[in-house]
């Protein structure tokens, strides 16, 4: 017996410093810890988040961590989740650690969304008491099995490289400390030291799309034992693929040449990327994208020139040009007398009317007896001269989004007035009416 009490008592040691090794590792690889942080600890009394509050009696020390224990009940299963809060404030109490108790209300479940909800509300809760408790992080006990499962759900659904790249170590103050760790390992790790947790009954519903994921995952093993670690490498090598993508991004966002609450245009001349930073790109405005979207996208970029409509917004590349307008600019104001348009101001340009000359194709001669006539957008069948204003904007090689917010001015449905392409004047006016830029410095129109 006394031998066999050491042989258990060595054993007992030597797993718990291997875990704790993996953990410390990964906690520095990933640098989740700098060391004196105060730390908050996400405890729902299941068997991840009472080993993960194991580990941390340890971290604490080697780290110079303070820490505390917070546990929300998310009131949807009743009689369990009394038992779970109850089973949380009794394991706190026999430790010695700080508790906080939350409850979440206006959730039931079966509800369309539930976990998704839940889960907001859960991290809502969360930084909110990180900020009453004065503390740095938040730490959440998901595991290496956890990311395996984000991964196959995400890719399942048809997610993008973000998706199927799991769970990140570390998003803004919450970290993932345990994340290397598998769920076996856990479980062994608790049930040999006769350490309680409570189990949720809802994780065994397989009606629900990551817990069916969770229940087959066991026949992988069949093809490859290390197929979770696998998994979670590649998961790893496409989270820095992702974030590689989104820095390039930043290069692009950097570049942008306009922006308005009808288009954000950015210049992508000179710039050679893979698809996968376009398609970032994309996500910024349309979430989610669908094969077929992110195709047709990938297929403009490649063009170089042309447009499409993705969720009513309308995309298009041109000149080296790529924009994202989100609704057409409209305009049709009727000018009665000089005193109307006085300094008038639209989008980035001002329409005025002067005693001279017109000089220049931003400038055209009228006279008093020309009023009234109409300052308007663009419309289908426009013509100047007997062609098309749309083959002239064409052939001036001006873009898309450009296009629907130019200034055309009619008389009796008439054009007389292109600014910077066309005009029709009346050669003995004496006045001019000019259009010119009071972007100040923002991209105007008007080059």
């Amino acid at each position: 017996m006394f031998i066999l009490k050491c042989f258990l008592k060595k054993r007992y040691f030597k797993v718990k410093r291997y875990l704790l090794g993996k953990i410390i590792e990964f906690i520095k690889n990933w640098h989740l810890l700098n060391g004196g942080e105060g730390v908050l600890l996400a405890l729902s009394g299941g068997p991840d988040s009472v080993f993960m509050t194991e580990m941390f009696s340890d971290l604490s020390r080697i780290f110079n961590l303070r820490f505390e224990c917070v546990h929300i009940n998310h009131g949807i299963r009743g009689e369990e989740a009394q038992r779970d809060e109850e089973f949380v404030r009794e394991y706190c109490l026999k430790k010695g650690y700080n508790l906080v108790v939350r409850r979440i209300s206006g959730i039931k479940e079966g509800e369309s969304g539930v976990e998704e909800r839940a889960r907001k509300k859960r991290y809502d809760i969360l930084e909110k008491v990180r900020k009453e408790r004065k503390l740095d992080l938040i730490a959440t006990a998901h595991t290496l099995d956890d990311c395996i499962e984000t991964v196959l759900f995400n890719l399942i659904r048809g997610a993008g490289i973000s998706g199927i790249s799991g769970i990140p170590p570390r998003y803004g103050n919450i970290i993932r400390p345990i994340l290397s760790i598998e769920r076996d390992e856990i479980e062994r790790y608790l049930g040999e030291r006769r350490i309680a947790y409570v189990i949720d009954s809802t994780n065994m519903d397989t009606r629900y799309t990551r817990n069916y994921i969770r229940k087959i995952l066991p026949l992988f093993a069949n093809i490859n034992p290390d197929f979770k670690k696998h998994i979670f490498q590649t998961a790893i090598i496409l989270r820095g693929a992702a974030q590689w993508s989104k820095r390039q991004v930043n290069i692009i966002k950097s570049k942008e040449i306009h922006h308005s609450e009808f288009a954000h245009v950015y210049n992508v001349g000179g710039i050679d990327l893979p698809d996968l930073v376009f398609v970032q790109l994309l996500k910024l405005y349309i979430p989610s994208p669908s094969y077929n979207e992110v195709s047709q996208f990938l297929q403009l970029i490649k063009k170089g020139s042309g447009k499409i409509v993705l969720r009513n917004i309308e995309v298009s590349i041109g000149n080296n040009e790529l924009a994202f307008s989100f609704k057409r600019y409209m305009l049709n104001r009727v000018f009665t007398s000089v005193e109307d348009i006085e300094e008038n101001k639209e989008f980035n340009y001002t329409v005025s009317i002067k005693e001279g000359k017109a000089r220049g194709n931003m400038e055209c001669q009228i006279d008093e007896s020309f009023f009234p006539f109409v300052m308007r957008t663009r419309k289908e069948g426009d013509r100047i001269s007997g062609k098309k204003l749309k083959d002239r904007f064409i052939d001036l090689k001006i873009p898309y989004w450009k296009r629907n917010m130019w200034p055309v001015f009619e008389k009796n449905g008439k054009i007389f007035f292109v600014p910077g392409i066309f005009k029709d004047e009346k050669k003995d006016g004496n006045l001019k009416l000019e259009v010119k830029k009071y972007a100040r410095g923002r991209f105007s129109i008007f080059d």
